[in-house]
């Protein structure tokens, strides 16, 4: 159970999340800019702009190398995620 609890503080997944937290934030403003209405959905919706699946691979990507080195294997296969979803994300 111990193991499972560190989960919560294992600084890549925390960093992540909250990269996708904030893009998420930010579609409903950017939705009223647009739509000239608030919609709350936008937070739990998928797709629009800011694409939160690429802050979040960005941001995972980004702390593995940070953390392991920029040479590590881990940061070239987060990386390689990064990249196929950020060319999925652009061809949307």
């Amino acid at each position: 159970m111990h193991e499972l609890l560190g989960i919560f503080s294992n600084r890549v997944l925390l960093c992540a999340v909250t990269a996708w937290a904030v893009a998420q934030a930010m579609k409903i403003p950017t939705y009223w800019l647009v739509e000239k209405k608030w919609d709350w959905g936008r937070f739990f919706g998928s797709g629009g702009m800011p694409s939160s699946h690429s802050a979040f691979v960005f941001s995972m990507a980004l702390m593995c190398g940070l953390q392991e080195g920029f040479s590590s294997a881990v940061f070239a296969v987060s990386f390689m995620l990064m990249a196929i979803v950020i060319y999925d994300a652009l061809g949307v």
